[in-house]
């Protein structure tokens, strides 16, 4: 038997008009942005922190012992991750990208390798592979306190699929 659960909703401009307070553990969705906020049960919407990262189609999900991440229909320039880089000294990513649909059958994966230090962000790739074909590139920005986990799909494959898990060591 499966189980649906469906979050409170609205647009920006609905939430900020209504600004709500929601149950702490409370979800609210804006459905044009695809950010996230969660209420602590005394806080109103618009001084509620977006989840950083968290956009709903980016939720990261427990699978095995990763936490997995899966994001459809990418069509252009998409951070897929946000970390505060602060909050963490090395991070380590395997990223697959893939368009199957349309009779394509286009794979290609990356790993990175992230240490961040006081002298900035330090990015090792290894093991990129690919078949038939570039399917898309993966980088990585710094953005003032936070790090970046960007993918651009190849303009004559797009949309791709993107699939990654994240896993690191905390400050």
């Amino acid at each position: 038997m499966s189980t649906t659960m469906q979050q409170k909703r609205g647009t920006a401009s609905q939430w900020t008009s209504a600004n709500p307070i929601l149950l702490a553990g409370e979800i609210g969705f804006e459905s044009d942005t695809n950010k996230i906020k969660v209420g602590d049960g005394s806080t109103a919407w618009n001084d509620l922190e977006y989840i950083a990262g968290a956009e709903a189609n980016v939720a990261l999900q427990q699978d095995g012992n990763n936490n997995v991440a899966s994001i459809p229909s990418i069509e252009n320039a998409t951070i897929i991750d946000t970390v505060v880089a602060s909050e963490w000294r090395a991070l380590k990513y395997a990223i697959s990208m893939s368009k199957t649909s349309g009779g394509a059958n286009k794979f290609s994966f990356t790993e990175l390798n992230i240490l961040i230090d006081s002298s900035g962000v330090s990015v090792s790739e290894h093991g990129s592979i690919d078949n038939n074909g570039e399917v898309g590139t993966v980088s990585v920005s710094q953005n003032g306190g936070n790090v970046e986990i960007i993918v651009t799909p190849n303009l004559l494959v797009k949309p791709i699929t993107v699939r990654y898990y994240r896993t690191g060591l905390k400050a």
